[in-house]
């Protein structure tokens, strides 16, 4: 699977997209517990978004 040429830049896409979405959900004051308890809160507002 990853001897296909596309793969390893797919993965590697991803995991630079979770580390930029970490840094910045810090940067905005997000913390782990916050997530946790908000997630239903998140997910109305994207919900709403779409």
């Amino acid at each position: 699977m990853l001897q296909s040429r596309m793969m390893p830049e797919r993965v590697r896409a991803c995991l630079m997209a979770g580390i930029r979405f970490a840094l910045l959900w810090h940067q905005q004051g997000g913390r782990r517990w916050k997530l946790v308890f908000q997630r239903k809160a998140m997910r109305r507002a994207l919900d709403d978004l779409s």
